[in-house]
């Protein structure tokens, strides 16, 4: 967990939800449309029929947010 960069002008931390980040949304799609960072190791299977979005905004947003803040 990185909650400490909100600190230093980073990701500021607030509520979680209350699930796994396995099954969390925006952790599979960030992580199968590539918004992980090379660091990011979440044990995923990306689903076969998984369509992504034409623009990473705000779907790296929210990836990023639950890797730093709830992850």
């Amino acid at each position: 967990m990185r909650v400490f960069f909100g600190l230093f002008g980073g990701t500021r931390c607030g509520a979680c939800p209350p699930h796994h980040c396995s099954i969390d949304p925006a952790i599979v799609h960030g992580y199968c449309c590539g918004c992980a960072k090379l660091f990011d190791r979440v044990p995923i299977q990306c689903p076969p029929q998984l369509t992504c979005p034409l623009h990473s905004e705000p779907l790296c947003s929210d990836y990023n947010y639950m890797m730093d803040c709830c992850c």
